[in-house]
């Protein structure tokens, strides 16, 4: 029986026609729970059939289909398939039956919720409330999630598909925010099948640790939960879930009806560059700036601003130690500008490199801790880009010069290779860089947008609002991903979610979701001054915005979008005057 689908997506086949890259869905449940099935003969390997199943629900009530309604990470609207359970897609061996029926799903995480019917069309009243998953699916692999009726639990498992959780159950989690993050708790039997729809537990909560909170799953949402970590950093909890059945279900031997997870936070600081009047290129005298330093929820007032050494400061980067570089335009010998370094907390005098720097731009650090600074250079000069070696007070120990124009964007891959973005083109220094480049592409509008995804894809962004896709080890054509209404060729890559976020030249920011392939979704911003982005491990995306005028009206902002993107945006305007880079401290 085909399934019935609304909001988007290909219809499923039935089972024994799914194809190898579609998600299958496996219920097993008690056959007296179905309508009559043909009969297998067997058991189906892997099944357990129930020790001691529920109650049949009735001839007028036996479970006729289930609603599946999936969320992707990073989209706005759910998509909910009915799918009718019958023949073929059900068959029945002995007391024990199963369903395998398959759904077209994008690569993603998923959370997903399951609800049982007495009728094929799922409708009216459900069976038992829902029931929330949580998946992955892959790219290339059948992705399986296994359903249960009707069997005891042998563990409780613990999930999150929230962008500001980061691990699983067996390491612990951590959190990167201070709001109330959902986490999702489903029992599972001895076969690793989630158990849900009628019979399933409800669940009660506990947590341990100083100034965390946890809501309990409520009766509509029975087996999801949050959690709030506490405002200040590196704190620790345990929580501890609890499987809650109306009858002795837990007293059957062998059931586990609990579970624990160790929960951490890690709040990261945001910084901001602000050159205190228009840093639209270097202007003819130096002009003092700042950068502010806010912790979450970011909103109030800088926790430090730092002064020295910070003349029309335009890039900032951070390392795992969570030092502050920045490019400043001014500063150093002749006036061609410095970057100063900052350890934590920010107070005492910088590291200053000048020697080799000319009006710095865009800055990179690579596997060894080295720096690269694209050094734009002035008065018609080709640009160069140079590296420095820590403790970074001597001269650079590499300068390359052999590209034409002016390096907008430098990145660096797992291999070291080195992406020169010019005015017009796109390079590749392969390590040792010792030899000419290898241009992957030419002819570009400003392309000094450019980023690495987690699978190492290599994406920039244009002017005009071309962007392309470069796959490892990038000696093929690039794949062209939808355009976009222009840009300032400014992007930022998210890799806990997969999701690469470029402003456009309509003011607002293209959301591109991995494979990156389908048009990207619109963040509704309103702006389009904006001067930097970046995105904090809990999926909130920050763009700095200089209002008219930048830093003489009073109107210059960092806008903060919280996912999933659909609400007006954060404004943080304390210590914001003409703001021109961004980063988060990792």
């Amino acid at each position: 029986m085909p399934p019935q689908q609304s909001g988007g997506g290909a219809p499923a086949p039935a089972a024994g026609g799914i194809p190898s890259n579609e998600t299958r869905l496996v219920l097993s449940l008690p056959a007296s729970e179905l309508p009559p099935l043909p009969y297998a003969g067997a058991m189906p390997t892997g099944s357990v059939p129930p020790s001691a199943p529920p109650a049949p629900l009735g001839a007028a009530a036996t479970i006729a289909s289930f609603k599946l309604t999936t969320t992707l990470q990073g989209t706005r609207a759910p998509t909910t398939t009915v799918f009718p359970l019958g023949a073929p897609a059900c068959t029945s061996a002995q007391v024990q039956a199963r369903c395998v029926v398959g759904i077209a799903l994008a690569p993603g995480s998923y959370t997903a919720t399951v609800q049982f019917y007495a009728n094929p069309a799922a409708s009216g009243a459900p069976l038992a409330p829902p029931t929330t998953l949580a998946f992955t699916v892959g790219t290339r692999a059948q992705t399986t999630v296994a359903l249960a009726i009707g069997t005891p639990p042998a563990a409780v498992a613990i999930t999150s598909s929230s962008y500001a959780v980061v691990g699983a159950q067996a390491s612990g989690f951590t959190l990167y925010s201070t709001a109330a993050q959902t986490l999702t708790v489903d029992a599972v039997d001895g076969s690793g099948d989630v158990i849900v729809g009628p019979g399933a537990p409800t669940f009660s909560a506990t947590i341990n640790g100083g100034g965390w909170q946890v809501t309990p799953p409520s009766s509509t949402a029975p087996n999801t939960l949050t959690v709030t970590a506490p405002s200040a950093d590196n704190g620790s909890a345990t929580l501890t879930v609890t499987a809650q059945y109306p009858d002795q279900t837990c007293a059957q031997p062998g059931a586990v009806c609990s579970g624990t997870a160790a929960l951490t936070n890690d709040l990261e600081l945001l910084m901001v560059a602000n050159c205190t009047a228009n840093c639209n290129g270097k202007s003819g005298t130096p002009v003092p700036g700042s950068v502010t330093i806010y912790a979450p929820p970011y909103t109030g007032a800088p926790t430090a601003i730092i002064l020295n050494g910070i003349v029309q400061p335009n890039a900032l980067l951070t390392d795992a130690a969570a030092n502050l570089y920045v490019s400043n335009a001014f500063g150093g010998v002749d006036d061609t500008g410095s970057v100063t370094i900052y350890a934590p907390p920010y107070t005492g005098a910088p590291t200053t490199i000048t020697a080799g720097i000319d009006n710095p731009g865009a800055l990179a650090l690579d596997a060894s801790g080295n720096l690269w600074v694209a050094n734009q250079a002035g008065s018609g000069n080709n640009g160069t880009v140079t590296e420095y070696a820590p403790p970074f007070t001597a001269k650079p120990i590499r300068r390359i010069a052999s590209f034409p124009g002016v390096p907008t964007g430098i990145a660096l891959d797992a291999q070291g290779d080195l992406f020169v973005a010019t005015g017009s083109s796109l390079y590749e220094y392969p390590v040792p860089y010792g030899h000419a480049p290898v241009t992957l592409i030419s002819g570009l509008a400003i392309a000094n947008g450019i980023a690495f995804d987690a699978s190492g894809n290599l994406i920039y962004a244009d002017s005009n609002g071309n962007v392309q896709l470069f796959a490892p080890p990038y000696d093929g054509p690039p794949t062209q991903l939808p355009r976009i209404n222009g840009t300032l060729g400014l992007l930022a890559a998210y890799p806990g979610a997969g999701a690469v976020f470029i402003p456009d030249g309509s003011g607002n920011i293209a959301e591109f979701a991995t494979p990156y392939t389908s048009a990207p979704q619109v963040i509704q911003a309103g702006n389009p001054n904006a001067r930097g982005i970046t995105v904090d491990a809990a999926g909130d995306v920050f763009v700095t915005y200089c209002g008219s005028g930048c830093g003489n009206s009073g109107n210059d902002a960092v806008s903060m979008f919280v996912p999933p993107y659909t609400a007006a945006p954060i404004s943080i305007t304390s210590g914001v005057s003409a703001p021109s880079a961004i980063t988060i401290a990792k």
